[in-house]
């Protein structure tokens, strides 16, 4: 492993479905609230729910959640794959704050390229730019998915 911390996997809370539910990192378990759906339209859902920048905030220490899809800017994602995840409208990347510490909620932060901002998102992922082919279902997510890559096994 790089460094001394363990993988962790983005979790909704009590794996709730309901709408405010704060997004968090925590030990890579298997558990439906850390299955994430990477979807075409850009969106990241879990439990039939979307990752959410809270009241479509744009400045640094804006809190993620989970809320119902809407399809709004504030629920739009980039990535390539491992790397950051950008939001398009706020130019801000999905952080953890505290890297790799259990419980955090996630935030965006003005995208440097530090550690805290790297994700592993297993392949296939498709953006918006790459969508599915006719019939082909959204990529799937799963842990330990969503992982800051400075926690990742080396080979």
């Amino acid at each position: 492993m790089a460094g001394t911390a363990r993988p962790l996997c983005r979790l909704t809370r009590g794996d709730s479905t309901a709408n405010d539910t704060p997004i968090t990192l925590a030990t890579c378990d298997g558990s439906p609230g850390q299955d994430w759906t990477v979807t075409t339209s850009g969106t990241l859902q879990v439990n039939g729910k979307c990752l959410d920048i809270y009241r479509d905030e744009k400045t640094n220490h804006a809190p993620v959640e989970l809320w119902t899809c809407t399809g709004g800017a504030n629920q739009q994602w980039q990535a390539t794959g491992a790397g950051p995840l950008v939001n398009p409208v706020s130019r801000k990347c999905l952080d953890d704050p505290k890297l790799t510490t259990s419980s955090t909620q996630l935030e965006i932060y003005t995208c440097d390229g530090s550690a805290n901002q790297q994700w592993k998102i297993p392949r296939p992922y498709r953006s918006a730019a790459r969508p599915a082919a006719s019939g082909e279902a959204p990529a799937r997510v799963c842990p330990p998915a969503l992982t800051p890559r400075s926690n990742l096994p080396t080979t």
